[in-house]
């Protein structure tokens, strides 16, 4: 499995196909150089198998292979040693390259060639111009010297040679790289580390690079390491290096000063001391210009030897008794007297005395030199003057700096390798074990602990065998998390055994609530049919008998009062339908607020006004007491459905106050924003009151009516607070209640309302209450669609009242006949009722306005229905009618209607 893989590919780094892989890597970066030489081209090629073994089997094996590869070649020409750093460094960036995919294309195998000719190319170059004591040299010789003669600087004419050379080798070496590359065999994919990147199917490898990434390749130990590794080893070559160098330089400063010792010493056994005076007095003697010649050709054949000169040292200074010109400095005359050297004025007395004194080395307007005395004695062995000889440091210094740049670039090159194999066998050792333990805990902890001994993270785990504490602690860890696994399998074993003993207890429980739930809704359902069946059937049974009643009365006086008994029943009978439609919608969250403006103060004289009768009727006193609330504002709020939630409250106040009682609104401010007042109303009445089990389970539950020896006496639908409740929630508002039985109930009542500013207000006022017209529809034609006799007639006269013609359908389908076989513009406006026989109104809607006739789209269709709620207005506009008139039919909203649609 590609985890197993993965975790197993890291440890096996020198595996047989990885060693295969370094050892060709040698082989060919070898073998291509060879070549090169045989051929006499000036290229090297000597990193194609480093970058072939960098690229698929990472930074180690191909850092082994070119260090391997140099060392070999160097064997024919030692220096090339020093140029293992740049070999190395090519190798390491190689696997970068490949890590990061961009060998298998051509643009980044272009963009790795321009890197590999500055490490080569620019550092090899450098290296080779200071280790060339800053002189034109190596494979670039050719062109650095015709740039040179054409006017390059020597520096910057080698450069170029050498930047042009490492171009056209790189150029080669990727080129042979990006074709070897594009032919590795399938089976080394899973054999080399980084052979998945050469699939030469994408997207499988991208898939291997993905979980190698999600395993965690790169590790916080991992990079600790490195860091660790790192510093140590430039804290051991930064000492090696400093100590190497300098016992270097003394060394070989001690040599440079014996030799110019010895120098001085070969100079002064030329002289014959006896002479010197005589030379000092007449240096134009016989023998004066022999030993001249004799000192000549040992300043011409001395290698680095700058001044050679004779002095005698006296009080009053050096005597000159030979000097020889240079390029930079003239000879002083015989006899002529000079100071002594600032270097030597410390042995000045020494050397009045005659005696040996230590060469000096110093760096003055004559350069950097290294001086030695030597003294030259007469026959009676006194000291009668010194050879005087001055060698360049110039040679030493490059000597230093030389032997200082190859330390580093070997010392560097072996620490590259030392780190690259101190951190595969740290990863071999440590990192690899340790992630294998982090990847098992890890999904250890996402697992099911009781699945876990079979799951594929379990049965697939890496097996680590490092014999030290890892393995150890691996090995603790299996075991904890078997043990775990077990433990976690019986103890839920044991929960389902408990939970099966709970769920069985809980199902005879639900069964046993769902039972009484079930009883208390069939008695619920039982209540609500006697109620409404009493509450439906006594207004009923007035009207009916009023009805009869009236057959046979010649009285009109009579009649009228039959007939306003039988509307206010009516009324009575309708405002029950409207209670229980009003609950269903508010339920169901179908029921709308239509905000208008009002005026709060003609709001309240209005609910004073409606329960007068009532309230005089049984002596009950009402008053209405302010507290800071504002009356001349203009609120926004649906003033139908805040009223009936007032009348809702009022009412019930004074159905269950007894005569002579006393009702008491009270009006609070919970604060006044610019356009937002929070208000407070309190309704405190003296009547029956309520216990406090019926306000939790019962007060606002529709059909819900407290029955005791108080309260039985009162008959009521209990819509009412249900209602109450449902519409002060949707308005955002709160509604709280205390009572006690038989001292009277207390309602507070929060709402929040926006204000208006009053012109705009009046406005809006003035305009909704304009007066509604009837329509002068003389000479109209109305298809009136009505299934039942009676609405039909009842509909027909009123339109006949205000000068229409009506045509009566029957069903839908008639409506739909009689519309089509009717010219265009026969009929004005359609009043289609919704549930019919034969075809529904909506179906008939839908005929008409698909029919191809000029006035099909265009002719008013009004809805007349006793469905009233959100979605049946839906459906009538998207048949295509253009209003919906909810039955009984109000007159007032009728003739709005027409007025709107037939202007």
């Amino acid at each position: 499995m590609r985890q197993q893989r993965y975790e197993l590919v890291p440890g096996r780094l020198f595996s047989r196909a990885t060693l295969f892989l370094m050892l060709a890597g040698v082989a060919l970066n070898v073998g291509f150089n060879k070549l090169m030489s045989l051929l006499g081209a000036p290229l090297y090629l000597d990193n194609i198998g480093s970058i072939l073994a960098a690229a698929l089997g990472g930074p180690l094996p191909g850092m082994m292979a070119a260090f391997l590869s140099n060392m070999l070649i160097s064997i024919g020409c030692a220096s090339n040693i020093y140029y293992g750093i740049f070999t190395i460094l090519i190798a390491l960036t190689a696997s970068v390259f490949s890590r990061r995919g961009l060998l298998r294309t051509i643009p980044g195998c272009l963009a790795a060639a321009g890197v590999f000719m500055l490490i080569g190319g620019a550092g090899g170059s450098l290296l080779g111009w200071f280790m060339n004591g800053g002189e034109i040299g190596g494979i670039s010789t050719p062109m650095a010297t015709a740039l040179h003669i054409h006017g390059w600087p020597a520096f910057w004419a080698q450069f170029a040679a050498d930047m042009a050379v490492d171009f056209c080798d790189k150029l080669l070496t990727m080129a042979i790289v990006w074709t070897a590359l594009h032919f590795v065999p399938p089976k080394t994919y899973d054999t080399l580390p980084l052979g998945y990147l050469y699939n030469r199917d994408r997207e499988a490898a991208r898939r291997t690079a993905e979980e190698l990434l999600t395993h965690g390749r790169k590790t916080t130990v991992h990079h600790r390491l490195v860091r660790l590794i790192t510093l140590a080893l430039i804290i051991l070559a930064a000492l090696t290096t400093s100590l190497a160098a300098h016992f270097y330089q003394k060394s070989l400063m001690e040599l440079y000063m014996e030799n110019v010792s010895n120098v001085a010493s070969m100079t002064a056994r030329l002289i014959d001391g006896n002479q010197v005076d005589s030379w000092l007095a007449n240096g134009g003697q016989e023998s004066y210009r022999e030993t001249r010649l004799h000192l000549l050709q040992v300043f011409r054949d001395t290698p680095r030897l700058e001044y050679l000169y004779v002095y005698q040292i006296r009080e009053d200074g050096c005597h000159v008794v030979f000097d020889f010109n240079t390029l930079q400095t003239p000879a002083d005359d015989v006899g002529s007297v000079v100071a002594i050297d600032p270097d030597f004025i410390s042995y000045r007395e020494a050397l009045l005395e005659g005696k040996t004194v230590p060469a000096v080395s110093s760096h003055s307007a004559y350069g950097w030199l290294i001086t030695a005395y030597a003294p030259i004695q007469d026959d009676s062995g006194s000291t009668v003057a010194y050879a005087c000889v001055d060698i360049s440091t110039v040679a030493y210094i490059q000597s230093v700096l030389i032997y200082l740049l190859r330390l580093l670039t070997a010392e560097t090159a072996v620490s590259l390798l030392i780190i690259g194999g101190a951190l595969w066998y740290a990863q071999k050792m440590m990192v690899i074990p340790l992630n294998a333990l982090v990847v098992q805990a890890l999904a250890f902890d996402r697992a099911d602990p009781e699945q876990w001994l079979t799951d594929p993270a379990w049965t697939g785990r890496t097996r680590i065998r490092t014999g030290d504490e890892i393995e150890t602690l691996y090995r603790t860890m299996c075991r904890v998390e078997e043990n775990v696994s077990r433990s976690v399998g019986q103890l839920r074993e044991s929960e389902r055994t408990l939970r099966q003993a709970a769920e069985l207890r809980r199902k005879n429980q639900e069964l046993a609530e769902a039972v009484r739930q079930a009883d208390a809704s069939s008695a619920a359902k039982t209540e609500f049919y006697s109620r409404m069946s009493h509450d439906m059937r006594t207004p009923m049974n007035g009207i009916l008998g009023l009805v009869t009643l009236s057959r046979d009365e010649q009285s009109p006086q009579v009649l009228r009062e039959n007939i306003r008994k039988i509307g206010e029943a009516g009324n009575y009978l309708l405002g029950l339908i409207n209670d229980t439609l009003d609950l269903s919608k508010l339920e169901s969250k179908k029921l709308e607020l239509k905000p208008t403006p009002f005026h709060a103060s003609e709001f309240m004289d209005s609910l004073n006004d409606m329960l007068r009768p009532s309230l005089e009727e049984k002596d009950i006193t009402f008053e209405i007491v302010n507290h800071g609330v504002r009356l001349d504002v203009y609120p926004l709020a649906d003033e139908l459905r805040l009223r009936q939630v007032f009348m809702n409250l009022l009412s019930n106040a004074i159905k269950f106050t007894p005569a002579g009682g006393a009702i008491n609104l009270t009006l609070e401010t919970r604060g006044e924003e610019t356009n937002l007042a929070h208000d407070r109303f309190i309704l405190r009445d003296t009547g029956v009151g309520m216990s406090r089990e019926f306000m939790q389970t019962g007060l606002f539950h529709p059909f819900s009516q407290e029955h005791n020896s108080l309260t039985t006496q009162y008959a009521g639908s209990g819509l009412g607070l249900a209602i109450v409740k449902n519409l002060v929630e949707l308005m955002h508002g709160t509604i709280t209640v205390e009572s006690q039985p038989g001292e009277g109930t207390t309602f507070t009542l929060d709402l929040d309302f926006t204000l208006l500013d009053a012109d705009r207000a009046r406005r809006e006022i003035s305009g909704a209450r304009q007066p509604i017209t009837p329509p002068k529809l003389a000479g109209r034609t109305i298809l009136l669609c009505e299934d039942n006799d009676l609405n039909a007639e009842i509909a027909a006269r009123l339109l006949t009242h205000v000068g229409a013609r009506t045509v009566r359908a029957v069903n839908g389908l008639d409506a739909v006949e009689r519309f089509s076989k009717s010219a265009p513009g026969t009929f004005d406006a359609i009043l289609m009722d919704i549930r019919m026989p034969v075809m529904d109104g909506i179906s008939a809607a839908r005929r008409i306005r698909a029919l191809d006739r000029p006035d099909a789209q265009t002719v008013p269709i009004i809805a007349m229905t006793a469905n009233a709620y959100l979605e049946d207005r839906e459906q009538t506009k998207a048949a295509g009618m253009n209003a919906h008139l909810a039955k009984p039919i109000d007159t007032q909203a009728l003739y709005r209607t027409l007025n709107g649609l037939l202007r």
